[in-house]
C-alpha cells in the first residue's frame, strides 16, 4: 500500500491516514504549492530518503518524492515539518503575514498492528 501526502497551501492531507507500516511506500507530493521543505524532527526519520527534503514545481520528478519506510525503523511517530516558503508579496495569500514562511506539523505513525475491525 502507498501513503500519500499532500502538501497544500491550507494543511497536510494523508491518504489514507498518517498509518504506515514497514515497507510501505510514502509519496510526499505539492498541491497549490511553489516549493516546500520536509523536516524530521531531531533528524531522525522512518524513511528510506534524507530526514531533510526540498518538493518544487521546478520539474516533475522535484514535485514528488517517493520513499519507504525502513525495516528497521522504531514502531512510534516521526513528527516533521513542512517549512512552506512565502511567495513574493503580490502572490501573498491571506494567510502569510509579512514576508514570513509558513511552518505545518505533521507526522508518520508507524505501527505493526494489524488495522482495527470496525466496531458493530
Amino acid at each position: 500500500m502507498t501513503v500519500t501526502v499532500t502538501i497544500t497551501s491550507d494543511d497536510i492531507i494523508y491518504s489514507p491516514s498518517n498509518i504506515v507500516k514497514h515497507g510501505e511506500e510514502v509519496e510526499f507530493k505539492l498541491h497549490g504549492v511553489a516549493s516546500a521543505q520536509v523536516v524530521f524532527k531531531d533528524g531522525t526519520t522512518c524513511l528510506s530518503g534524507s530526514s531533510s527534503f526540498v518538493l518544487d514545481t521546478s520539474s516533475p520528478l522535484a514535485q514528488e518524492s517517493d520513499q519507504h519506510v525502513t525495516q528497521t525503523c522504531l514502531k512510534r511517530v516521526y513528527p516533521f515539518d513542512v517549512v512552506i516558503p512565502a511567495p513574493p508579496p503580490s502572490q501573498q495569500a491571506k494567510s502569510f503575514i509579512g514576508s514570513n514562511a509558513e511552518t505545518k506539523k505533521g507526522g508518520l505513525d508507524v505501527t505493526t498492528d494489524p488495522p482495527e475491525e470496525p466496531k458493530k
